[in-house]
């Protein structure tokens, strides 16, 4: 499943009628994966952030686009929200 922007993954879990799984979101912070399930198709890019792993927002500044930011280091937050970047 993929969030909206200003969505929490575990909102979207939850609205799904499921829940999400610390242990396993690690598995998510992963180019192929994020090509697989969302719409850009642009390079991946090491970041940190609480929103990360997540897509560049359609309506970010062009030198952002068309590229993936993918938490890197430190703990993945699934109770984060998607911003823009």
């Amino acid at each position: 499943m993929v969030g909206k922007q200003g969505e929490s993954c575990d909102s979207v879990c939850k609205s799904a009628g499921q829940s999400c799984v610390a242990s396993k979101f690690t598995l998510i912070n992963d180019c192929g994966v994020m090509q697989k399930y969302m719409k850009c198709r642009g390079s991946c890019l090491a970041s940190i952030g609480a929103d990360q792993p997540a897509e560049v927002a359609d309506d970010a500044p062009r030198s952002l686009n068309p590229v993936y930011l993918i938490h890197k280091t430190g703990v993945l937050d699934y109770n984060a929200v998607r911003v823009s970047r």
